[in-house]
């Protein structure tokens, strides 16, 4: 009997143990972050300044810089004005330390003559090869806001129509955090 209540003892011990190895539970908890939105505000228009053009097609580049350089190619030559020339200029607020990219437009963009549809043919000129003083791909949000500027070159017609030439829709600047 002693023998039976020993083997009994064991086995439900082994049976025990066994059980007790076979699964485990583990525990976990959840959290989320909300950061603060990206935002993107226009600081300052882009500006191409006084621009004489001649019977010989050409470029202005306006370079992204706080006080651009422009530089000329083919028939134009710039005038000095109280129109002072100006890259476009962009702020960028967000959560700090989270970084961010910048997608400037891909495509030509239309300046259209003051007159507009009445006005003379010939009353556009593009505008295209959008560039940053920035990084396109990562740049990180500080305390305050992040600046960047955009310069981009602007192709005048030989004979170009004088007047003012203004975009009818704003170009598109796009930021997002990576």
């Amino acid at each position: 009997m002693k023998k039976i209540l020993l083997s009994v003892v064991v086995l439900a011990a082994f049976g025990t143990a066994s059980k007790a190895q076979s699964s485990a539970t583990g525990t976990a908890t959840a959290t989320a972050i909300i950061v603060a939105p990206i935002t993107i505000t226009n600081a300052a228009n882009m500006h191409f300044g006084h621009i004489v053009a001649s019977g010989t097609s050409g470029t202005v580049e306006l370079t992204p810089a706080a006080t651009p350089t422009r530089n000329i190619t083919g028939g134009v030559t710039l005038v000095a004005s109280s129109a002072t020339a100006s890259a476009a200029s962009f702020d960028v607020t967000g959560t700090s330390g989270y970084t961010f990219n910048i997608t400037l437009p891909s495509s030509a963009v239309t300046l259209t003559h003051s007159a507009g549809s009445a006005g003379p043919t010939g009353g556009t000129m593009t505008i295209n090869t959008f560039t940053t003083d920035k990084s396109l791909t990562s740049n990180t949000i500080t305390s305050s806001a992040f600046n960047f500027k955009v310069g981009a070159t602007l192709a005048i017609a030989a004979s170009q129509v004088p007047g003012t030439y203004t975009t009818l829709t704003p170009f598109n600047v796009v930021v997002a955090y990576n």
